[in-house]
């Protein structure tokens, strides 16, 4: 009995603090840009690390913009 005592406390304290949590989630501003930018990065050097890294010939480069 002790031992769900405890995990309905721990239950209502999470849903006591739901509303902040989820008000701190509608206000983070995600940008996606940024992350796109850090994965390719990520990519890179990994690729580098791995020894896989290849240049792209130029109508590779072209054929992307």
């Amino acid at each position: 009995m002790t031992e769900a005592q405890a995990e309905a406390r721990k239950f209502w304290e999470m849903l006591r603090t739901l509303p902040d949590r989820v008000r701190a989630i509608e206000n983070f501003d995600l940008n996606i840009d940024a992350l796109q930018d850090a994965n390719v990065a990520g990519a890179a050097v990994s690729a580098v690390d791995a020894g896989t890294w290849q240049v792209p010939s130029s109508a590779d480069a072209q054929a992307h913009d």
